[in-house]
């Protein structure tokens, strides 16, 4: 439990991963003020309890307090350069309060040999050296102006005891430094060393795929061999990028937000990786409540920076009052999406995009407005089946371009609303090889489209998992129903 809260601590939050490249200054921003937030809060109870110094135990209490400051305001901003910044001109300006009001007195005087370390570790060389530099300065021209004035006698003893302490906390920090340096590296050596096999490897498997196209059903059965294997080394990385999985899910809405939104409701949503090209998006804006579900080009890791890229845009697009329907706002959002891949129509360039099934719900009126880019939106109403068909271009470049049809509905109560990938139906059969399509997904939907959606999400699932076996999952899934 400790181990875990000291974790947390040290890493903000755990906003800055070990892998990070700045998280040994954040380590040691977090360790340098938790400690003197100690040291000083211990200075000031031996100073007021044993040796009366009320004038020092107040600059220690202003330090306290100023060190607590900084350490809140580096756990909310995550501003690394300004937290370090302020800790080592802070540190400098308590070492020097103390010098001016105890003078030789001050055992602030053999701590100045920290100054130096701690400005390097905190602020690079360049910026370390320069606030060290002006700090001694300062330092030096004060002793020159004052040691006459000074008793040496009083602190032969403080002397003794100040230089061991300083010398261990040298010693302390370059030992730090050493060991988080070796770590450091070899964990890099590791990295560059598993990214080579991994390159080799799937350049190798890509000459093995080109050497075989010269028949064609021969080519098709290696190119899905190779395909797999290249899906598992591309698994094998993604291993190494788990928390883009928690970033994925903080953007998509959580059941305690849809619960708000929605009464009765499911989402099956299978990711195929760690981390989905499938999104679905569910938010209300002022008397509309938007409902899509999408699937991006491509699976995992490249498929889920596409539905980033995509759910920033309809955010932006749906606060939008120009945009009056679901068609406008796919239009719109197509020429975003291109503008942001940079796709200018040419052969060679990436035909990156998505399909989507785009829903706008007016919750005062019921008339709901449906858009869709090789997707449809089926309705079921009292037993009857109802298919409201989206365009057949995606959301991205395309040849044949036109501007998104506008489908209009006035939904009544009970209703059910169906939206989804291609996922579902798309999955090949244990044994047989041979995919589910859209006519068995749609007669499994019209089956059980009566029954309650917790139940209609398990059956859906089992079904599923049933239907593929032991093959390997082919897409991510998504599917939403939603009841009026």
């Amino acid at each position: 439990m400790i181990n875990k809260l000291f974790k947390q601590f040290v890493s903000n939050n755990y906003f800055f991963k070990t892998d990070h490249p700045d998280f040994r200054r954040v380590y040691l921003n977090n360790i340098i003020l938790l400690s003197m937030i100690l040291i000083t809060l211990f200075l000031i109870i031996i100073n007021i309890l044993i040796f009366s110094l009320y004038t020092i135990a107040l600059v220690e209490l202003v330090g306290f307090f100023i060190f607590i400051g900084i350490l809140i305001y580096f756990h909310k901003t995550n501003k690394i350069e300004i937290t370090a910044i302020i800790t080592v001109i802070i540190m400098m300006c308590l070492l020097m309060g103390y010098i001016h009001i105890m003078k030789n007195s001050s055992y602030a005087l053999y701590w100045v040999v920290i100054v130096p370390l701690i400005a390097y570790f905190l602020l690079g060389r360049k910026k370390g050296g320069i606030l060290t530099i002006l700090f001694f300065l300062y330092f030096f021209t004060f002793i020159i102006l004052n040691y006459k004035s000074w008793e040496p006698e009083k602190f032969i003893f403080d002397s003794i005891v100040n230089i061991v302490i300083g010398s261990v906390g040298i010693i302390l920090l370059v030992s730090y430094y050493e060991y988080s340096r070796n770590e450091a590296q070899q964990n890099l050596t590791k990295a560059n060393k598993s990214l080579c096999e991994t390159n080799e490897e799937i350049n190798q498997q890509n000459e093995e795929i080109k050497a075989q196209a010269d028949n064609l059903e021969h080519a098709n059965y290696q190119i899905t061999t190779q395909k797999q294997e290249i899906e598992k080394v591309h698994k094998n990385l993604t291993d190494s990028i788990l928390y883009a999985k928690r970033i994925q899910t903080a953007v998509l809405p959580n059941d305690d937000v849809l619960n708000l939104l929605l009464t009765n409701y499911f989402v099956l949503f299978m990711p195929r990786d760690v981390v989905s090209g499938d999104f679905y998006y569910i938010k209300p804006y002022k008397n509309h409540l938007f409902i899509a579900a999408a699937d991006c080009t491509g699976h995992g890791v490249p498929g889920a920076f596409l539905s980033m890229l995509a759910i920033t845009l309809i955010n932006e697009l749906i606060k939008n009052s120009e945009i009056e329907n679901s068609a406008q706002l796919l239009n719109h959002f197509r020429v975003l999406l291109k503008n942001s891949l940079q796709q200018s129509g040419q052969q060679s360039e990436q035909r990156d995009g998505l399909d989507i099934s785009f829903v706008t719900l007016n919750i005062e009126t019921n008339i709901l407005s449906f858009a869709g880019a090789n997707s449809p939106l089926w309705i079921f109403r009292n037993n009857e089946f109802i298919e409201l068909k989206g365009d057949r271009m995606p959301i991205g470049i395309y040849l044949k371009e036109k501007l998104f049809t506008n489908h209009e509905y006035t939904v009544q109560p009970n209703d059910i609303l169906y939206l989804f990938s291609d996922g579902f139906y798309s999955q090949f059969k244990d044994i047989t090889k041979e995919t589910m399509k859209i006519k068995r997904f749609k007669e499994l939907l019209t089956e059980i489209h009566l029954k309650n959606f917790k139940e209609q999400k398990i059956i859906l699932e089992n079904y599923f998992n049933q239907w593929k076996g032991i093959v390997k999952q082919t897409d991510d899934i998504l599917v939403i129903g939603v009841k009026i």
